[in-house]
Order: C-alpha cells, then sequence, then structure tokens
C-alpha cells in the first residue's frame, strides 16, 4: 500500500514537473515564431545572422567561464546538506569572476582586430553575457528551492518584454539589428533584477565563502563544461562554419529555418528537465518500486 501511494506521489510530481517545464520551454519558442515575419521582413538576413552569431557566442561563454556553476548551485540545493546562502554565494562569486575573465577577453579580441568587422558588435556581447549568466544562476537557483512559479514568471516576464520592444523597435524606430540586440538586452535586464527582488536573493547572498563546499561545487560543475561544450559544438557551431564559408547571410537563413525544428526539440529537454528535478528530489527515497527507472526507459524509447 505504501509503495503505492508512493508511487502515485512520484507521478503526480513528474506530472506536475513536466507541464510547468515544457511551459518554460515552450513559451517564449512560440513567441519567437510569431516574431519571424516581423524581421524578416524588417531585418536583413545578414543582420539576423549577425544576431544569431551573438546569441550563441554569449551562450558559449557562459558554459566556458562559468564552469557551469549554476548547475551545481541546483544540485546542491536539492541535496540539502548545506545552507542555502553557502551555496549562492559560491556561484554568485565564480559568475562574477567569470565577468572580468570574459571583459578582459572580449578587449583582447577587440584590440588584436581578429573580428574588426565587428568590433561594434562585441559590447553586444559582452553584456548578453553578464545578463545571461545571471539569469541562469537565478534560474537554477528557484528551481533548487522548488520555485517553479517563480522561473514561470520570469520565463514569461522575459518573453513578453522581448516580443513587445522587439515590435517597437523594429517597426517604430527602425533601428533593424541594434533595436532588436536592445529589446533582448532589456528584457533579460528587466527579469533578472524581478527574480532577484521575489526571490529575495539579496538576503541569501553574503561575504561567506565555504571552501569545502566550493571545490565540491567546482568539482561537480567543471566536468559538465566539456558535455556543454559538445553539444555546442554539435548544434551550434555550424552557424560559425557558415560564417567563415558563406557569410552572415546564408548564417541567417540558416538560423531562421531552424526555428521549427528547434520547438520539436524543446518539448524533449521540458520532459528531460522534468525527469531530472523529480528524480534527484527524491534521492531520500530512492527507486525500490522502479518507478523511476521504468520511467526513464520509455522517455528514451519515445526519443
Amino acid at each position: 500500500m505504501n509503495d503505492s501511494i508512493k508511487t502515485g506521489d512520484k507521478k503526480n510530481r513528474f506530472l506536475k514537473n513536466t507541464i510547468s517545464f515544457l511551459f518554460i520551454n515552450f513559451f517564449p519558442k512560440v513567441l519567437v515564431i510569431f516574431l519571424i515575419p516581423v524581421y524578416t521582413d524588417v531585418l536583413s538576413t545578414s543582420e539576423y545572422g549577425i544576431y544569431e552569431l551573438i546569441v550563441i557566442a554569449s551562450e558559449l561563454l557562459v558554459t566556458a567561464f562559468t564552469i557551469n556553476i549554476s548547475d551545481a548551485v541546483f544540485r546542491f540545493l536539492l541535496l540539502k546538506e548545506y545552507k542555502k546562502n553557502e551555496i549562492l554565494s559560491v556561484g554568485m562569486y565564480i559568475t562574477v569572476l567569470s565577468f572580468f575573465l570574459v571583459g578582459i577577453s572580449i578587449t583582447f579580441v577587440r584590440l588584436s582586430g581578429l573580428v574588426e568587422s565587428y568590433n561594434d558588435y562585441l559590447i553586444y556581447v559582452f553584456i548578453c553575457f553578464v545578463l545571461m549568466a545571471i539569469n541562469r544562476l537565478e534560474i537554477y537557483y528557484f528551481k533548487g528551492v522548488d520555485n517553479i512559479k517563480g522561473v514561470s514568471k520570469g520565463i514569461v516576464i522575459q518573453s513578453l518584454i522581448f516580443f513587445v520592444l522587439t515590435l517597437f523597435f523594429l517597426l517604430k524606430t527602425n533601428l533593424g539589428i541594434k533595436g532588436y540586440l536592445m529589446a533582448m538586452v532589456i528584457s533579460y535586464l528587466i527579469v533578472d533584477m524581478e527574480m532577484f527582488f521575489s526571490g529575495r536573493l539579496y538576503k541569501e547572498m553574503g561575504r561567506i565563502w565555504n571552501k569545502e563546499l566550493s571545490k565540491r561545487m567546482i568539482g561537480y560543475s567543471l566536468p559538465l563544461v566539456f558535455s556543454s561544450l559538445a553539444w555546442w559544438i554539435n548544434n551550434a557551431s555550424d552557424r560559425y562554419v557558415l560564417m567563415y564559408i558563406k557569410g552572415a547571410e546564408i548564417v541567417g537563413i540558416y538560423a531562421i529555418s531552424n526555428k521549427i525544428p528547434t520547438v520539436i526539440n524543446t518539448l524533449y529537454a521540458g520532459v528531460i528537465n522534468a525527469f531530472q528535478i523529480s528524480t534527484i528530489s527524491d534521492t531520500s527515497s530512492g527507486d525500490k518500486d522502479g518507478f523511476w527507472n521504468m520511467l526513464y526507459k520509455r522517455i528514451n524509447v519515445i526519443s
């Protein structure tokens, strides 16, 4: 009887998390699809290609320079072996350190003239990197403390602001690619501030530096960097190959044509995220009934 109750609880938890993560992952992608007619009409394919490269470069920098510390924040919050403020502090210190390292790297690239024709866009790469790194840390913190509603609200706010500002900057001000980039920057800035204050992260942050915890968190997150880089090589590096061979215009065409398949992949990502957070939060009771093992096999069969 107890096993059946526990299995029922697991099913309900997984279903709840699946619905939440499908919404979190799916909602922004749907709005982007609605924007396709706008930016294909206003932006040149070359401009959209540059935008795509900026976003991909920023995401790569977040992975490489923050060493995926947000994943460790999420993991250690669920384990509940350390205080929340200690875990968040380690994540924040490493994230802030990455800002300086990326700033130095981008300054070197700018001065060296490696991408001289795109120097004006390097500042956007840095700003997007900073805002994305903060956003990722906040989202994973919210997930770790089981504040999925807070994550959902943040995603909705960011997506709607980006949607509205994109329409405004592209259709009313004629700012072109800079307007599109400004829409993204402003939307991330607002949602980062909203999550910081609504989640009261300022109360959890401090000067605490737990040396033992930091070693464990870095030891956990550092190997994940290689997995993330492998994913980037498989899914995003082709844009830079196209850029080198054919130019930004072809990258823009390729990026636009890739929007629909991305939505399909998002559905799978939502299920995987729900599975991960459900299983990690259930480590104390184990998998004596074999529910998680059975579910994992079914997910892999379907995928």
